[in-house]
């Protein structure tokens, strides 16, 4: 029978396995989102300004999924060394810079693609008032559900 500490040295090592399945996952599912956003954006938008700066959201959505996913796949060879236990690991320290770099691109981009372009487009809608202020609480009420959504059971 094995002992305790090898059953939690699985559990861990499993954990650390999903954690990067988890990443592998997550860094292009949101690169996807915002270049679809964008490129549905683009067809509302009309001023050069705006098309030029949703192009450029295009470009930097795709450089901050791809640099990051390629360097997390291919930093260590073999792959299994990403979740192995020990000396042989290969845990880089630079992956937490590159996940923060990244977290702080991404929420940059989701900034402006979830307040700036639509605020900018609903400011230039010719409708009333009160239309753009429905419009502007209904988007702003979708954005704080999107981000403030958290666990309801508090550990």
């Amino acid at each position: 029978m094995a002992s305790p500490r090898s059953w939690i040295a699985l559990e861990i090592v499993g954990n650390i396995f999903y954690y990067y399945i988890q990443q592998m996952l997550f860094i292009p599912g949101t690169g996807v989102i915002k270049i679809s956003f964008a490129l549905t954006l683009l067809k509302i938008v009309q001023d050069r300004i705006e098309i030029f700066a949703l192009y450029f959201i295009v470009f930097a959505a795709t450089a901050i999924t791809l640099i990051p996913f390629f360097w997390f796949l291919l930093a260590c060879q073999p792959i299994s060394l990403n979740w192995a236990l020990g000396s042989e690991s290969c845990y880089v320290n630079e992956r937490t810079s590159i996940f923060n770099g990244h977290g702080a691109i991404t929420a940059f981009l989701d900034l402006v693609l979830g307040i700036v372009i639509p605020a900018i487009v609903l400011h230039r809608l010719k409708v009333r008032l009160r239309v753009k202020v429905i419009a502007g609480a209904m988007l702003s009420h979708y954005l704080k559900k999107l981000t403030l959504n958290k666990e309801s059971n508090p550990a």
